[in-house]
């Protein structure tokens, strides 16, 4: 409960993405970032983000993402990469074609 510092950045953004339909049951989503600081030289956030859906019946999917996140110069002592993993069931509503 104490304060937090408080700074403005101004950023590029690079942003990359990739989808594949290819297979009857599985698709492939990845997403890759970068923010460069214009104002503050040398720092630079990063990230990536991927997910691989499974046709488990029909319009029922499963999914496992995994991410990692990266900063240079991260505020106030946290840690320069953020690496996770999710997973979750959804269904689509329509058929593909």
């Amino acid at each position: 409960a104490g304060d937090q510092p408080q700074s403005n950045n101004l950023e590029a953004l690079f942003h990359m993405r990739y989808a594949t339909f290819r297979f009857k049951k599985f698709d492939l989503d990845a997403t890759a970032y970068a923010y460069p600081s214009l104002t503050d030289r040398g720092r630079i956030r990063m990230g990536m983000q991927s997910a691989l859906y499974i046709e488990l019946y029909r319009n029922f999917k499963w999914k496992f993402s995994v991410y990692e996140n990266f900063d240079s110069r991260p505020p106030v002592h946290a840690p320069k990469n953020d690496f996770g993993t999710g997973t979750s069931i959804a269904w689509t509503g329509q058929d593909r074609v």
